[in-house]
């Protein structure tokens, strides 16, 4: 709906919502049975992201999808300075009414939302930066191989490249290298690593009837509003 009615324009904001609310959901989990540790929910959404990207670069051009990439860099910057700055102010007294306790109850739950751990936060960053740029890499250069055919094979093949690449670019960062208490060399492989990309393969798969859907439904003239 973002690409019909709004074109690439649509895409951007989706790719910005996406990015901050995976930011958001990434603090919850749920429990599957086939692995030992809770899984981080902020993964799915943050999938679709790639998707977005991929249909960028097929019907706009690489070069939109790098200013798309960082877009979300930025907006992740922007969200998380703004939230805190707003909570760096002091919380009114709890006692005074029912409002100030209101007040009080949100702002600490806004808090453990929106203040993540500095190591996080840049791993997060780092690994956004490093998939999505292989990302529009891969496609590009498959569609260069393959005389612009066999879109599903370039949707695929770097869906679920660049989808290793931002699990052990996050994972090696976050739980090894800037980690307090780093985790064993098989537990980053077995639990983080491996769980987090068999659950993202499926998600690029099932992307790829996506990205034929969005040539019908993408305006006909095209909005390069980021061209600037």
């Amino acid at each position: 709906m973002a690409l019909r009615w709004f074109g690439i324009m649509g895409l951007a904001a989706y790719v910005v919502l996406a990015i901050t609310c995976s930011n958001i959901q990434v603090l919850t989990g749920t429990q599957f049975s086939l692995f030992q540790e809770p899984f981080a929910l902020g993964t799915v959404t943050f999938a679709s992201t790639y998707l977005a990207i991929d249909i960028v670069t097929e019907y706009y051009g690489p070069s939109l999808a790098r200013q798309i990439v960082k877009l979300g860099l930025l907006s992740m910057v922007i969200v998380s300075g703004l939230m805190l700055v707003s909570l760096g102010h002091a919380c009114p007294n709890p006692q005074d009414s029912a409002l100030h306790q209101m007040f009080t109850r949100h702002h600490q739950c806004a808090t453990s939302l929106f203040t993540p751990s500095p190591a996080i936060f840049l791993s997060s960053m780092l690994a956004y930066w490093a998939s999505e740029t292989a990302d529009i890499w891969i496609y590009s250069r498959i569609s260069s191989l393959t005389s612009g055919r066999w879109l599903w094979v370039r949707t695929q093949v770097s869906g679920v490249i660049s989808a290793f690449i931002d699990t052990c670019v996050f994972s090696a960062l976050a739980w090894v290298i800037f980690a307090p208490i780093p985790v064993s060399v098989h537990t980053l492989i077995s639990t983080y690593i491996l769980s987090g990309f068999l659950i993202r393969v499926p998600i690029a798969i099932l992307g790829t009837p996506c990205i034929y859907l969005a040539k019908w439904v993408r305006p006909k003239t095209h909005n390069n509003a980021l061209n600037g």
